[in-house]
């Protein structure tokens, strides 16, 4: 590096600049911070003391105020149970409303499950759960579909079934199972198992390498799955 290069990088007096915040910016900070808990203390004051009012016009006794401060409303309430172990019951409140059931709900409460089973009580019953071959088609997820008749099982055997049929739908990339579809004899019944890979994210190998109980109608599970698996791409 030449000398004119040198003088070019060196820093030249009362031209250096601090990214250290003043003491007078620090304090201003400080203060505003002081300023906003402060108003969203009176904010909850106020707020409870609504709610007060309704609930000694409704009980006739006075309600016992706590405000808390945590990282968290899981961790104020945990506090406050620690502190008084004379809580026995804690009632949480919940909102019916489009906003939810409210932020304290919300932060205790876990996410729901994000499948649901279906199931129509006719003869022969209808079941069903997660997506159909039409969705995955709409989403254009590569998908494969494997098929078990009842008539196909030990148990359909035995109780002389001549209907009935499962059908479960795979993805070709992840294969995780998609969706379960039964018609027949105890549908609403065995749809439970599906319902339970699908929310643990499960792929067609929980199918293949476990084993049902012999004989049941959800060995199924167990055919339809080796119907897919024969007509998929081997996992890399």
């Amino acid at each position: 590096m030449s000398a004119d290069d040198e003088n070019r990088f060196r820093p030249k007096p009362g031209r250096i600049r601090s990214d250290t915040p003043r003491a007078g910016k620090t304090k201003s900070f400080l203060t505003q911070a002081k300023k906003i808990a402060r108003q969203q203390r009176q904010e909850a004051e106020a707020a409870l003391q609504q709610s007060a009012e309704f609930v000694q016009t409704e009980t006739g006794l006075p309600p016992e105020f706590l405000i808390h401060e945590a990282d968290s409303p899981r961790a104020a309430l945990r506090k406050v149970l620690t502190e008084d172990p004379d809580i026995k019951i804690v009632v949480l409140a919940a909102a019916t409303g489009r906003g939810g059931p409210g932020p304290l709900v919300g932060a205790i409460a876990k996410e729901p499950q994000k499948y649901f089973p279906y199931g129509i009580y006719a003869v022969p019953e209808i079941s069903t759960v997660g997506m159909s071959e039409q969705d995955v088609k709409e989403k254009k997820i590569p998908y494969e579909c494997g098929i078990a008749r009842f008539r196909e099982t030990s148990r359909g055997h035995i109780m002389g079934l001549d209907s009935g049929l499962m059908k479960m739908i795979f993805s070709l990339k992840t294969r995780r199972l998609l969706g379960v579809h039964i018609l027949g004899e105890g549908a609403t019944e065995l749809i439970h198992i599906g319902q339970a890979v699908l929310n643990l994210k499960g792929t067609i190998d929980y199918f293949i390498e476990n084993t049902f109980n012999y004989p049941t109608l959800a060995e199924a599970y167990k055919i339809a799955a080796l119907d897919a698996w024969n007509r998929m791409p081997l996992a890399e």
